[in-house]
C-alpha cells in the first residue's frame, strides 16, 4: 500500500513540476533532432551516470506510441535503466495504450505536445530530461538506444547543466 502511495506522490510531483514547466518550457526542436543519436555514438567513454552528483534532481520524460515497434524494444531498456539509476519517468502515451512497463502513462492534449514539439509532428520514442531545480527541458534522444548510449547521453548533459550552474 505505501509503495503504491508512494508512486502516487511522486506521479502528482512530476505532473506539478511539469505544469509549472510548461509554462515556461524550454524544448529547443532545433537540437532535437537525430544528430543527438551521433553524439552518443562519438562520446563513447565508458562512464556511469550513477556517479553524476544530484542526478536524484532530474527526471525523464518519455513520448511513444503503443504501436511502434521501436518504442516497444526501447520500453525495457529505459525501465531497468530508470529503475538502477532512481530516475523517475513521466510517460506520454501518443495513442492513448501503454507500454509494458509504463502502464500509467499519460496522454497528453495538443498542447502538451506541442509544447515539447513546437516544429514538427512527434517522433517516437524520444525522450528528455527535465530539471526539476530549474525546471529546464533538455532533449535526450530520438530513436532507440541502449543502456550504455543513454548512460552516455545524461552524463553529457547531466554534466553540462552542472557546469551552467557554477
Amino acid at each position: 500500500m505505501f509503495r503504491k502511495n508512494k508512486k502516487l506522490f511522486l506521479m502528482l510531483i512530476i505532473i506539478f513540476a511539469l505544469n509549472c514547466i510548461f509554462k515556461t518550457a524550454f524544448a529547443n526542436n532545433a537540437v532535437l533532432t537525430n544528430s543527438i543519436n551521433a553524439m552518443i555514438m562519438k562520446n563513447q567513454k565508458s562512464t556511469n551516470i550513477s556517479n553524476t552528483e544530484n542526478i536524484n534532481r532530474f527526471a525523464l520524460i518519455l513520448f511513444y506510441l503503443h504501436s511502434c515497434p521501436h518504442c516497444k524494444r526501447f520500453d525495457p531498456v529505459l525501465r531497468q535503466f530508470s529503475e538502477e539509476h532512481k530516475i523517475p519517468v513521466l510517460a506520454y502515451t501518443l495513442d492513448g495504450q501503454s507500454l509494458p512497463s509504463f502502464p500509467n502513462s499519460i496522454t497528453p492534449d495538443n498542447s502538451e505536445v506541442l509544447k515539447f514539439f513546437p516544429t514538427q509532428s512527434p517522433v517516437v520514442p524520444t525522450l528528455f530530461l527535465m530539471d526539476e531545480k530549474t525546471h529546464r527541458i533538455y532533449p535526450v534522444l530520438q530513436g532507440e538506444a541502449s543502456e550504455e548510449q543513454l548512460s552516455q547521453r545524461l552524463l553529457q548533459l547531466t554534466s553540462k547543466i552542472s557546469e551552467e550552474n557554477i
